[in-house]
């Protein structure tokens, strides 16, 4: 059986909650013990001193949210030890003591996923938001992505689990603008069926801009969006949207760290590079954050450095923006974000006419053994052919192609990208038509021919944005895109940042 995936995160996840309710007086000493194991990863002590525990008098005099984090404390380590039948019923013990330990429910929805049990998953959720519904901001993002993911060919499923994302009484740690996308997926399912009301209250509530562009060129959204949309002032309301969500109190420092990226991107694309720079350096992450002492590093904060990276690069600091990237890929955690951060900074010195260094770059990584996706494997091939075309070794770029056009499936938009890196002025169009005639893939090929505000001085462009501007002028294109509905003009910076 390979190891899980979703139950270290989960331990991270609840160390506040787990460590608040543990520091209580009269604790009996065996769940001490059990806590003590816990912190030294040793799984099978923490299920030896808690199991004859539960039924002594000292424990059922617990109150229940001392109860709730003993009760989480076995249930994970049952997972852990592959008991999962076990770990199941112990959580939902827990959960009948203590329904308002939220680590609970977020540890039961990482079982099922864990087991493959979608639909239970669901169930999890939506138990949750009838019985505890603050638990919610518990509840790791990541993992509905993964449900989402699953569920999306199973309309009454999906639909349900929308539904559940987008209630009111569902409020993420990060802000109620971190389930924007969910509602962007309901409210086209919605309209879809002709319930355009209900559409129309689901786009009322999106606050990311990035979401509402999307609408703005979706066919079955878009007349929510007036085409004189107030742009400016939609990025200045998610703007105070995300400062008022950091001044929460106890947002932990993982998440608070997400917000912090995800605003000074938003003040990127505004242009203002520099209030970017000075809020990301003033909020710089921890190498040891205090409430989850067994991350070496916090989670995210490769991310964090990338953001940096862009920030410096807009501003037209190149050596510093290397530099911060190189920090990115020396801090992620995981094997997959080490590739991402890799290829990010590979992207970024093509664009700055580095196809060399790019190419250095990208041969630290092994193509033989990549922890990526799908989609990040696409995006590793996107950033090395287009160095290899920028250099002129054509072998090497027609390799990744030939690559890209077996996988076209994985990341249309990375294919297209590469054609149009390597000049290939007709076989652009002609991919870039067939996305405009796929509904699925077409606001994402309006998104991208739509026009944006010019770049800060000094900034270069992409490097298939000459080949772009060239498809917009072609006739064919034009009718393809007239046909497709019509592009937008945003006055922000392009979203390839």
């Amino acid at each position: 059986m390979k190891r899980r995936r979703f139950l270290p995160a989960l331990l991270l996840a609840a160390a506040p909650a787990a460590a608040s309710a543990q520091t209580q007086p009269s604790m009996p000493p065996a769940i001490e013990l059990a806590a003590e194991a816990l912190n030294k990863g040793n799984c099978q002590g923490v299920v030896e001193h808690l199991e004859p525990a539960f039924a002594t008098p000292a424990f059922t005099a617990l109150a229940p949210r001392q109860q709730g984090a003993s009760y989480f404390m076995f249930g994970y380590c049952k997972a852990s030890l592959r008991d999962n039948a076990g770990a199941l019923a112990v959580v939902d013990k827990g959960l009948d003591t203590a329904p308002d330990f939220a680590p609970l429910w977020n540890l039961r929805l990482g079982i099922a996923l864990d087991l493959g049990r979608s639909e239970e998953a669901l169930i999890t959720l939506e138990r949750m938001l009838r019985t505890a519904p603050a638990a919610s901001s518990a509840i790791d993002l990541r993992w509905l992505g993964i449900l989402n993911r699953r569920l999306k060919a199973e309309d009454a499923l999906h639909t349900r689990l929308l539904d559940a994302v987008t209630a009111p009484d569902f409020h993420p740690a990060l802000g109620d603008f971190a389930v924007d996308w969910y509602r962007e997926s309901y409210a086209a399912r919605l309209a879809g069926e002709g319930r355009m009301q209900e559409a129309a209250r689901q786009v009322d509530g999106i606050t990311s801009t990035d979401v509402l562009r999307k609408i703005s060129v979706d066919p079955k959204l878009w007349a929510m969006l007036p085409l004189n949309y107030d742009w400016a002032r939609a990025s200045e309301r998610y703007v105070s949207a995300l400062s008022r969500q950091l001044s929460v109190a106890r947002l932990r420092d993982v998440d608070r760290l997400r917000l912090t990226t995800y605003l000074a991107t938003e003040l990127m694309h505004m242009g203002r590079p520099q209030q970017a720079i000075d809020m990301l350096v003033n909020s710089a992450p921890p190498r040891v954050d205090s409430e989850e002492p067994k991350a070496p590093v916090l989670a995210g904060e490769n991310w964090w450095w990338d953001a940096l990276g862009r920030a410096y690069a807009l501003a037209g600091r190149y050596d510093d923006a290397v530099a911060a990237f190189r920090e990115g890929v020396a801090s992620g955690d995981i094997n997959h974000d080490r590739v991402s951060q890799r290829v990010n900074l590979a992207h970024f010195q093509v664009r700055f006419g580095h196809g060399k260094d790019a190419l250095r770059t990208l041969a630290e990584l092994d193509e033989g053994s990549l922890h990526a996706s799908p989609y990040g494997i696409m995006e590793y091939r996107l950033a090395r052919g287009c160095a290899a075309a920028q250099l002129g070794k054509t072998k090497q770029a027609e390799a990744d192609l030939a690559y890209m056009r077996a996988h076209v499936g994985d990341h249309p938009e990375a294919y297209n990208d590469l054609l149009m890196c390597m000049n290939r002025t007709d076989e652009a169009a002609a991919e870039m038509i067939r996305r405009l005639d796929n509904p699925e893939q077409r606001a994402d090929a309006l998104l991208q021919l739509s026009d944006y505000a010019p770049l800060p001085e000094g900034v270069p462009p992409t490097p298939y944005a000459e080949t772009l501007n060239i498809l917009r002028g072609r006739e064919d294109m034009k009718a393809a895109i007239e046909n497709a509905g019509g592009i937008r003009a945003f006055p922000i910076l392009p979203p390839s940042l």
